[in-house]
């Protein structure tokens, strides 16, 4: 069995060397629903989280995030900006979950602007 999807697609991120440790673990007994509940859980859970006492993070908080996401789309940030004080995002358009795979110079451009901002 090999993994499917943005592991094995048409961008292949990853070496088949990668992929064949991907798939090995998820031959383990149980490893493969484990894998996916917590995809399953988000959309669940997000409609239940109920946040006390204003619930807003204080720190600066950065999110790259990859719109070719194949299970978790832009949809799962909407009014995340509502909770932190300070969000700086930052789509990718074309790239999946693997943002620092399949985008690195985008990513450690983005990462290290971000941070020099947090350290003046």
């Amino acid at each position: 069995m090999r993994p499917r999807g943005n592991l094995n697609g048409p961008s292949a991120p990853f070496p088949d060397a990668v992929r064949d440790t991907y798939a090995a673990a998820a031959r383990a007994p149980g490893a493969l629903t484990a894998m996916l509940n917590w995809y399953r859980a988000v959309e669940r859970r997000r409609r239940r989280i109920v946040i006390d006492k204003g619930g807003r993070v204080d720190a600066p908080v950065l999110i790259i995030w990859g719109e070719a996401h194949s299970a978790l789309g832009l949809k799962m940030l909407e009014g995340v900006d509502r909770y932190v004080e300070s969000l700086a995002f930052h789509p990718l358009s074309g790239v999946s979950h693997w943002v620092q795979r399949e985008a690195p110079g985008a990513v450690n451009f983005i990462l290290a602007a971000w941070l020099r901002k947090r350290s003046l």
